[in-house]
């Protein structure tokens, strides 16, 4: 898990430079709430769906934050 998420803050860090190189924000709250959606729907097992979108928010804040970053 650990390496799969330092994974996707690496294309996230990618992602940023072509966001900001073309000036589109870094926060999409539309595209959020779609992945969370989407996470709640396919959710099951052991965890509550709270526990998951709480993950998952947190996945997506580490994201942005990459997304921010400037390199």
């Amino acid at each position: 898990i650990v390496r799969l998420l330092g994974a996707r803050v690496e294309i996230a860090e990618q992602i940023g430079s072509f966001k900001r190189a073309r000036g589109i924000s870094v926060r999409d709250p539309r595209r959020e709430r779609q992945v969370l959606a989407r996470v709640r729907k396919l959710h099951k097992g052991a965890l509550t769906g709270r526990q998951i979108e709480k993950i998952y928010r947190q996945i997506i804040l580490a994201c942005v934050q990459a997304e921010r970053k400037k390199k």
